[in-house]
């Protein structure tokens, strides 16, 4: 499935003819046949669906609601929840602005950016949808939507949620990758090898709506790795921004160094977002004293978060002050990587 997937995206498509005028422009296409008399719908296909169910794929079909379809669709991807926040933040999008023709006798203007390889005999590819980037505005063809089958209506949902996500984030011109990728999603595709098809889209900095978005693997494990220097023994420290789990260390035989502490992804992966995203103003660490007369002037810790190989972050936590007979307040977090801090954290 994976070697077609990827020979679907290279390959070079034969030029397939249309009927009707073309258009430059974003959309979904449809294969549909007409009665020669009277020219209603026979049957009607989603472009994305036809093509691989005619190259043998097996897609699931049902008689449910589409509505019960996407969703059973979009939690295939509960794994990637960073992919699967951003395609259904997109996908509400759309739906709100989506307009649908009503009047059977008029269609949509064919666009060129679906580039087809295969045509149904004596059928043909009609316009089912068309965005308009002007007004963002998602127009469908009722008569053929109506003609659709469920399944491929909930299709057509996720064909143009992915489609504009490809635009948005990689100006794609044509809407191969977004028909693979809904092929992939209703197809029985073996989760861990639709997720990391999925992930490929979001693996760089990019900006979405206005944001700057760092895609993270949260199936990879984060590292904290801590340096203390000027520690007092017995002075026991932890910053509030991390999960219970990760917050507590003790400075006891070498004050000056801290392990590195190796986390699972479960409790991490809700912490690292929001701290990165924050640290600038808001990440302070505490540390209580074994006896007044302790004091922690000239301590400073240096806090990375690494990823693999990865150094997403530094922290430099310095300049204490004295909060009570016992306690202590960072006052000052420098940032190495202070464009980090400008993202917004997603996991994928």
């Amino acid at each position: 499935m994976i070697k077609f997937f990827l020979t679907f995206l290279i390959s070079v498509f034969a030029s397939m003819a249309f009927a009707g005028p073309r258009v430059v422009g974003n959309g979904g296409i449809s294969v549909v046949c007409r009665d020669s008399q009277s020219k209603q719908i026979t049957e009607a296909y989603l472009l994305d669906l036809f093509e691989a169910e005619s190259w043998g794929e097996e897609i699931p079909r049902s008689t449910e609601i589409s509505e019960l379809q996407l969703e059973k669709a979009l939690k295939r991807l509960n794994e990637s929840p960073g992919v699967q926040y951003e395609i259904r933040r997109t996908l509400k999008e759309i739906q709100d602005r989506t307009r649908i023709l009503k009047n059977p006798r008029v269609g949509l203007p064919l666009t060129d950016d679906a580039l087809p390889e295969l045509t149904l005999k004596n059928c043909q590819y009609e316009q089912l949808a068309l965005y308009d980037s002007a007004s963002e505005t998602l127009k469908i063809d009722g008569e053929i939507l109506s003609a659709l089958s469920p399944t491929d209506v909930a299709a057509l949902w996720v064909h143009e949620t992915l489609y504009k996500l490809d635009r948005r984030l990689y100006d794609a011109t044509d809407s191969r990758k977004a028909r693979a990728l809904t092929r992939l999603l209703f197809s029985e595709t073996a989760t861990e090898s639709l997720i990391s098809e999925f992930n490929k889209i979001f693996h760089r900095f990019k900006t979405v709506a206005g944001q700057k978005i760092l895609w993270l693997d949260h199936r990879q494990d984060f590292a904290i790795d801590l340096i203390a220097d000027g520690v007092p023994a017995g002075t026991s420290c932890q910053i509030p921004a991390l999960s219970k789990e990760q917050r507590n260390w003790i400075a006891q035989r070498d004050p000056s160094r801290f392990p590195n502490f190796e986390y699972q992804p479960a409790p991490w992966r809700d912490q690292v977002g929001p701290w990165i995203n924050g640290a600038q103003g808001s990440t302070v660490i505490y540390c209580t004293v074994p006896h007044m007369n302790v004091s922690l002037t000239g301590t400073r810790f240096e806090l990375k978060i690494l990823q693999g190989n990865r150094e997403l972050m530094t922290l430099q936590m310095q300049n204490f002050e004295r909060t009570t007979p016992f306690q202590y307040r960072s006052t000052s977090t420098k940032i190495d990587h202070s464009d980090v801090a400008q993202y917004t954290i997603r996991l994928l």
